[in-house]
């Protein structure tokens, strides 16, 4: 039913079973924190990956056996001051990736309503009517906590005080970029002891790993589905806490009650004055079951309509009169 109907005291007449699940997993703050779990639990699995594969350089060889482990040729980088594998190379980030920081805008502007996220220094700051990327991109924050990296959502607006670091081209995946910022020292290229800041100028320093083509396919085919999932855990979240906000003030003004742990009731605020009924006062009410049940509506008298349904069927018990009344 349509949502202005419903705010204005409208009968609820039936909601699908669907509906009923997702007003469920609204009310219910665990399922928030449970995704929430999952994401982490996600991201410390890339972090595992990650590190097998670029800080010990166990990826599996073309015979499937760890690199280095198996004796892997390694030789010395000066730039990062220990071995890295043979044919790997240690470019500047400019080399494979472009660095700019997008134009800000006010806080004034934001609202919990519009469809857009805002990304600024503190990751996600707010929402907005615009978006200024229209893929997830990677950003790093410039101003207050300096050098946190973050993977925002498509369709998005990022502020001036963080930097996107944008991929050039198809030799530096997204995937492998962002956990290779996340697993850099960014603190070294920090500057200011009052206003700490991170420049474009000393982040264009950083000198980073470039493995062989083969490895960051392999890795992007293990890592993009991974983060594809990230990304939609952070959108559901999103849709369920919108539900709950709209469920909140009802719950609050008495338009919806919860009966017990599988039933949520909305009493619909109708007049009952214009009904020519002044003197019910109680409003009836619809009740919502979640566990697959059947739909039943409330009447004011506490009884529903199936135990009404179910009293008819009953059959008519013989009056039974006692001999000393008769006339």
């Amino acid at each position: 039913m349509h949502l202005r109907r419903l705010m204005r005291g409208d009968s609820v007449k039936r909601y699908s079973m669907a509906s009923n699940c997702t007003l469920h997993c609204a009310l219910s703050a665990g399922r928030v924190v449970v995704r929430s779990t999952q994401n982490d639990n996600l991201q410390a699995i890339l972090q595992t990956l990650y590190g097998y594969w670029f800080l010990q350089f166990d990826f599996p060889d073309e015979n499937g056996r760890p690199y280095r482990s198996s004796g892997g040729r390694m030789v010395w980088n000066d730039q990062l001051k220990r071995e890295i594998p043979a044919g790997w190379l240690v470019v500047s980030i400019t080399d494979h990736a472009d660095v700019y920081q997008p134009k800000t805008i006010r806080s004034r502007l934001f609202d919990d309503s519009h469809p857009f996220p805002v990304y600024g220094g503190g990751g996600y700051i707010g929402r907005f009517n615009q978006f200024n990327h229209q893929e997830s991109e990677v950003i790093i924050s410039c101003r207050g906590d300096c050098g946190r990296v973050y993977l925002t959502m498509p369709e998005s607006w990022v502020t001036g005080n963080a930097m996107v670091v944008h991929p050039r081209g198809d030799c530096l995946p997204k995937e492998y970029l962002y956990l290779l910022l996340k697993n850099s020292n960014l603190e070294h290229y920090v500057t200011g002891s009052v206003q700490k800041q991170l420049t474009r100028q000393n982040f264009e320093l950083l000198p980073i790993l470039v493995p062989s083509r083969d490895v960051l396919e392999r890795f992007t085919s293990f890592t993009k589905i991974t983060i594809s999932r990230q990304l939609e855990i952070v959108r559901e979240n999103r849709k369920l806490q919108e539900l709950r906000d709209w469920l909140l003030p009802m719950l609050m003004n008495g338009q919806a009650t919860v009966a017990n742990s599988d039933k949520l009731s909305f009493a619909a605020r109708c007049s009952h004055r214009r009904r020519g009924n002044p003197s019910r006062e109680q409003p009836p009410t619809c009740v919502l079951p979640f566990d697959g049940g059947r739909h039943e509506a409330t009447t004011h008298r506490g009884r529903s309509t199936g135990h009404a349904q179910r009293a008819r069927q009953r059959p008519a018990q013989a009056t039974r009169i006692h001999p000393a009344s008769r006339d």
